[in-house]
């Protein structure tokens, strides 16, 4: 079972969900499994990194 974690800024907003989704969505292609098989964590983080 694929698990995807993926960390954003707040301000991503509702652009997280067609993000997420086509995520999904290409990992469902290149690793050829089933939508039920993937999961995904989506942690918002407000500090940037580097």
């Amino acid at each position: 079972m694929p698990h995807i974690s993926i960390k954003l800024y707040p301000e991503v907003g509702t652009a997280k969900v067609r993000f997420v989704e086509q995520i999904v969505k290409d990992a469902m292609s290149i690793l050829e499994s089933s939508e039920d098989s993937i999961s995904v964590a989506i942690e918002e983080i407000t500090q940037r990194i580097g």
